[in-house]
């Protein structure tokens, strides 16, 4: 049977063959510069890409495999997001829980009160004592020590601020021996011509501390012209306010339960503009009736600044040596309101 199929002419075949091995000589070629480029780089420059044809020719040589399994721009991971501060802790009142038995004075002056009058160690035992006599109605009684930590003075000292205050030392060894012994401390400032603002910052070292709390006693506030001892002296609520703040924010900062502060009063002058102080949840405030004399006078200076003027929480102030006769527990837990805080000079 003849083949129909015509066979290709001699040139054809000839020009196939020669096609063919140039295709194979560009193969070779391309694959010689493609292995010099991945081996030394271009000179001058960043090493070339690698011809697609040439990366599948070359054996052992580079693969694309990595660089094609790569996008062209790395992908930049997501920003962090900042985390937000904590919240400070609700606040945790002090007075609401427990009533204050504070044994007043200071180391240096047993004329000042209870705590230069006796040792340490008889100290904490007859406040121990005192502080019992106030749970006959069931509420929790804390003690505490209340050391006058800015005194004022009748001469106005290298300064000209009629003030003294006293040696850290001394407060730290007050608020060591607080602590120690389950107690609260507070440190009692009285200005002199001083400013609230400066003596209390001056204390913040130890008001910083959770056992430690703040009075402030308008008595010894006084102007550029009187003299502590000679004039009675009084303090403006913007001051009152401003110990408010101060302490509020000690309490957030640290998380710590509400910080006290007691106001002495005995006088309607002591306290300017008393109707604008502005309570702070983070803050017991107490008003204690200050000034000695007998029960019946207590009572009616009791009634007049802390039942009538009430704000927060109520205190009284009881003198050992100068209250004839002194009040018995009974009839303080038997006073309206109640006090929250009882002092004892």
């Amino acid at each position: 049977m003849l083949n129909n199929r015509r066979s290709s002419p001699p040139v054809a075949r000839l020009g196939a063959v020669l096609l063919l091995s140039g295709l194979l000589g560009l193969l070779a070629l391309s694959g010689g510069w493609a292995l010099g480029a991945a081996l030394w780089g271009q000179e001058g420059g960043e090493a070339p890409l690698l011809p697609l044809v040439a990366a599948a020719v070359l054996p052992g040589g580079p693969s694309l495999t990595p660089a094609l399994a790569q996008p062209a721009v790395a992908a930049q991971a997501a920003p962090t997001a900042t985390p937000l501060p904590a919240p400070p802790p609700p606040p945790v009142p002090v007075l609401a829980s427990r009533r204050l038995v504070t044994y007043y004075g200071n180391p240096l002056a047993a004329a000042l009160g209870v705590l230069g009058e006796d040792t340490p160690p008889r100290i904490i035992q007859r406040l121990r004592q005192q502080a019992a006599a106030y749970e006959a109605d069931g509420r929790p009684v804390q003690p505490a020590l209340h050391l006058i930590a800015t005194v004022a003075q009748a001469a106005p000292g290298a300064d000209g601020m009629y003030r003294l205050r006293m040696d850290p030392a001394l407060i730290e060894q007050w608020s060591q021996l607080a602590e120690d012994n389950g107690m609260l401390l507070i440190l009692d400032v009285q200005v002199g011509r001083s400013t609230v603002q400066e003596e209390v910052e001056v204390l913040r070292p130890f008001l910083i501390r959770e056992h430690v709390h703040l009075a402030l006693d308008p008595e010894f506030d006084m102007s550029p012209t009187t003299v502590p001892g000679r004039q009675l002296g009084s303090m403006d609520a913007d001051d009152i306010n401003w110990a408010i703040s101060y302490l509020a924010d000690i309490a957030a900062t640290y998380g710590y339960e509400n910080r006290v502060l007691i106001v002495h009063q005995f006088d309607e002058s002591m306290i300017r503009s008393k109707d604008t102080i502005t309570p702070n949840m983070r803050v017991d405030l107490a008003i204690c009736m200050d000034g000695f004399g007998g029960p019946a006078l207590k009572i009616n200076q009791y009634t007049r600044y802390v039942t009538n003027e009430p704000i927060e929480y109520a205190g009284i102030k009881l003198f050992y040596k100068h209250d004839q006769p002194l009040l018995r527990p009974a009839d303080v837990l038997a006073l309206d309101p109640v006090p929250d805080v009882v002092i004892y000079q």
